[in-house]
């Protein structure tokens, strides 16, 4: 049963990168786009390797801030972002006591901000940061450690729509220090 859930986890991440590359891509003069941003992120997650049988599928929801200073002129930019979610999951553990297993996530990174021609507002978005996780339940048995601190990589694209930016994004961490998770995450942020 749970590895018909990580071929569903891949067609959901398709079809959300499908939909943001096909939307209307509007042109704008060169002009700078809002410096900063702050928006609401939805979407959701599955353990990979060793923790694929404590993280099943399982839905993640926060809040997302931003700083991309870039005009519409320029085809590579970059940008720094802080992020909070929180995630939510049937356990896949007979043993977990807590019946689901909840998770608290901050991170912070930066990321190259790629443009495929100028004036174009669609951007391709390649990350790296630092997340902080920290569980209700130990994740990586026999250790009964319940927070970790490592490494992700995500990938995504955005779409700015007037003042907001709507994404979409795939991104794999806790990397080597923690659980790795993959996860399909959408959003809207608003420009300040």
């Amino acid at each position: 049963m749970r590895g018909a859930l990580a071929p569903r986890l891949v067609r959901a991440a398709a079809l959300g990168a499908a939909l943001v590359a096909l939307a209307p891509a509007g042109r704008a003069a060169a002009d700078a786009l809002p410096s900063g941003s702050i928006g609401l992120v939805t979407g959701v997650r599955q353990g990979v390797g060793a923790t694929s049988s404590t993280f099943g599928l399982g839905a993640l929801w926060g809040v997302e801030a931003g700083y991309q200073p870039m005009s519409t002129s320029q085809r590579v930019g970059w940008a720094v972002r802080w992020r909070v979610l929180f995630s939510g999951y049937l356990s896949g553990q007979s043993d977990n006591l807590a019946g689901n297993l909840r998770a608290v996530e901050v991170d912070g990174g930066t990321g190259l901000r790629i443009a495929p021609r100028p004036g174009l507002l669609r951007y391709l978005d390649v990350g790296a940061g630092v997340s902080l996780l920290r569980s209700n339940i130990p994740l990586l048995p026999p250790s009964r450690q319940r927070a970790y601190l490592g490494p992700y990589v995500s990938v995504g694209l955005e779409q700015y729509v007037g003042s907001q930016v709507i994404t979409f994004e795939l991104r794999v961490g806790v990397l080597g220090t923690g659980p790795t998770t993959l996860s399909a995450i959408a959003g809207i942020k608003w420009g300040v």
